[in-house]
């Protein structure tokens, strides 16, 4: 479910699950009743994520001297490994970002893995669903600004358009995407497997 920054909210459902909830014939339904009969169908979302996307105004930011960003690949594994030992489990769990991702980059301060960051097409689409994390000491110097904007660069050269979530509680993520100028689509609720 997608709640839209301008009040419209969307759903999507398969075709079995539409079934289930018996929303035919309803064509005002509120947000509160679709969620009541998702409810009773026990068809269940998770807590929702802020969506954010690149918008074409997205403030490019330069890298210094002493920095360089560029793709990580497999041969990095080492130094990836070095670098998630600095992070804890808690930041590398709400972050997700992993060495095998469809595209990795990696910002170097002083030849040092200080930003790194993963990306993935985000349901097939041509949005590419991003995650980052910077080491505790790089933290609040604007690093992750530069690595994000480096990325965004990468995607748009691929046709893709950088999408950024959130979890609604994190506040430097959210101060993040406010400080690169991403712009707010709206809250996401994704359907949680339940076996």
């Amino acid at each position: 479910m997608l709640s839209l920054s301008h009040g419209r909210t969307l759903a999507c459902l398969p075709k079995e699950q539409l079934q289930k909830i018996d929303v035919h014939g309803h064509s005002n339904l509120t947000v509160a009743a679709f969620r009541e009969k998702l409810n009773k169908a026990e068809i269940f979302l998770y807590k929702p994520d802020y969506v954010y996307k690149a918008a074409d105004s997205l403030k490019t930011v330069g890298i210094q001297d002493n920095m360089s960003c560029r793709a990580l690949t497999e041969d990095d594994e080492a130094l990836f490994s070095r670098f998630c030992s600095e992070i804890s489990e808690d930041d590398l769990d709400n972050a997700w970002v992993e060495l095998d991702h469809w595209a990795v980059y990696g910002l170097f301060l002083d030849d040092e893995l200080a930003v790194a960051s993963s990306l993935y097409p985000f349901r097939d689409s041509k949005l590419a669903d991003l995650d980052i994390v910077t080491t505790p000491i790089q933290r609040r110097k604007g690093l992750a600004k530069i690595l994000v904007s480096y990325a965004n660069q990468q995607m748009r050269e691929k046709g893709y358009l950088l999408q950024y979530r959130s979890q609604i509680d994190n506040m430097e993520s959210i101060a993040l995407a406010e400080s690169l100028g991403l712009e707010l689509v709206g809250q996401y609720e994704g359907q949680k497997v339940v076996d």
